[in-house]
């Protein structure tokens, strides 16, 4: 038999393709040299190792593709070849010993080649590490001041909850921040900082600027104390991005609406991190909010909201009851007050 022909015999012996008579033929073909017997029997062990992979892979492509390769370098074991001239003995012994190392060198390149083959079919794609995360949170009547992995320092108000990974990737800084917290990011052009507040998503390299979101408000405001910020919702595309510089607020309004405006300064949004309560022209909801988150209370207005004055006034070090007649003489109200429920009235009035 020819070289290819018993390539091909050997393949469907090995796979039980073939009928009776050519099985008898191969192993005829085995017994008269150890060399050839020794060859299937490494071919039987490749066929069995790429058996194991999963039933999806055809592994016959992947024989023919290996026996392709193989043929081109080297011969197969063939019939034992006799010299004519003096040296028969000799050449003889050379050529099955030329034979059988050909069979074992050849059996080692095969199973290195269907090895890799089989290897990059079946490897598992890698899995992606797990993110641990941690949630710093501050209660009503709280702050706190952190530093992150990257060197970022924030300030974070009153009922308020910002979560981190533990540590930051390789390509991007994110954070997710319910509640109000002043930040000041360290600079790295190759990880920008992203921060999730509300239906919104601040993005920046290294800068110093306020975010605040919290959920019971209906829009989220930045302001940029120092550098460039980027700011856009998240329901609307990136080319729908606001840029914010120094001296700037930005504000997302029902996670579709942006505005921006310069202001002549930025006391009301940044006086929180020096301890102070801000309120310029406030109505009367956002000072009672202010009041809820920095003192733990429950307030309540016995009187129309609309009735109310606004509220122009900075407090510092001021205790809670001195707070609270000051806001009753600027507001004309009187205030009654049991443990953490306080309830303001209109001046003259009695206690609903």
């Amino acid at each position: 038999m020819r070289n290819r022909e018993i390539e091909e015999r050997i393949v469907q012996y090995i796979t039980g393709e073939c009928s009776r008579i050519e099985a008898q033929e191969i192993e005829g073909w085995m017994a008269e040299d150890p060399a050839h017997a020794a060859y299937v029997a490494d071919q039987t062990r490749i066929w069995e190792a790429a058996g194991s992979l999963p039933a999806t892979w055809d592994t016959r492509p992947l024989w023919n593709r290996v026996r392709q390769r193989t043929e081109r370098s080297a011969p197969l074991p063939a019939r034992t070849a006799y010299a004519a001239d003096r040296s028969g003995v000799r050449r003889r012994k050379q050529l099955v010993a030329w034979t059988t190392w050909t069979a074992a060198g050849m059996t080692v390149l095969v199973v290195g080649a269907l090895s890799f083959l089989i290897g990059r079919l079946t490897e598992k794609p890698p899995e992606k590490a797990e993110i641990t995360v941690r949630t710093i949170a501050t209660e009503a009547g709280q702050r706190a001041s952190i530093q992150l992995n990257d060197g970022t320092q924030v300030r974070l108000n009153v009922a308020t909850r910002l979560t981190v990974p533990e540590r930051f990737s390789e390509t991007s800084r994110e954070v997710q921040l319910e509640g109000e917290a002043y930040f000041v990011v360290a600079p790295d052009a190759a990880r920008p900082f992203v921060i999730n507040a509300g239906g919104s998503v601040v993005q920046v390299l290294g800068t110093s600027f306020d975010v605040r979101a919290y959920p019971e408000e209906p829009e989220v405001e930045v302001a940029v104390a120092e550098g460039k910020v980027a700011l856009k919702a998240t329901t609307l595309s990136s080319a729908s991005t606001a840029f914010l510089t120094s001296g700037m607020v930005g504000s997302v309004l029902a996670d579709s609406l942006i505005n921006t405006r310069t202001v002549p300064n930025l006391n009301k949004y940044l006086a929180w991190t020096e301890g102070r309560l801000e309120f310029n022209g406030a109505p009367f909801d956002e000072v009672s909010r202010a009041l809820e988150r920095w003192y733990d209370l429950k307030i309540h207005l016995a009187a129309p909201y609309k009735k109310v004055d606004r509220l122009t006034a900075s407090f510092r070090d001021e205790s809670l009851s001195e707070i609270l007649n000051s806001i009753s003489i600027a507001l004309n109200l009187q205030y009654e007050r049991e443990g953490r429920i306080v309830t303001f009235l209109p001046e003259g009035s009695s206690e609903p």
